[in-house]
């Protein structure tokens, strides 16, 4: 788990240090003009390589905790991976915006406490993923209190 913290917050360390690349990247720069290239057929996989590579480092993450048997292994791997991907970046997203800003910390405010209800969700406690979080958060002194 706490390697999955410490990717969401190097993705936020990125995209706070570069965040017209962060807009680039998703599509984001030109208010919605631009948009990745669809598969017009639903189910086939329209990601670029290195798109994939990202994601598939994601779902190896979460597959080693799933075997670890913390959280509840009938999951697809790559459909959590996903849906954890979509909260990482709906926060970046959302905090690059400026809509954090009455939070002093928005990550124990707001990232944490999202991630966690996720998590439990997987079957994990409230106590061992704020523990993880909070492992991954002093590791990599990336938000002070």
């Amino acid at each position: 788990m706490a390697e999955l913290v410490t990717m969401a917050l190097s993705s936020r360390r990125l995209a706070q240090q570069n965040p017209h690349l962060y807009y680039l990247v998703f599509g984001l720069l030109t208010r919605g003009s631009y948009r990745p290239i669809q598969s017009p057929i639903p189910g086939t996989n329209a990601r670029s390589e290195t798109f994939q590579a990202a994601v598939t480092h994601v779902v190896q993450a979460w597959t080693r905790l799933m075997r670890s048997g913390r959280i509840r292994g009938d999951q697809d791997p790559e459909i959590v991976a996903t849906q954890l991907w979509s909260c990482v970046h709906g926060f970046i997203s959302l905090e690059l915006s400026g809509l954090f800003t009455q939070f002093r910390n928005p990550v124990r405010r707001v990232l944490r406490p999202m991630a966690t209800n996720v998590l439990i969700g997987l079957g994990d406690t409230v106590e061992v993923a704020y523990a993880s979080h909070d492992s991954a958060l002093e590791a990599s002194s990336a938000v002070a209190d």
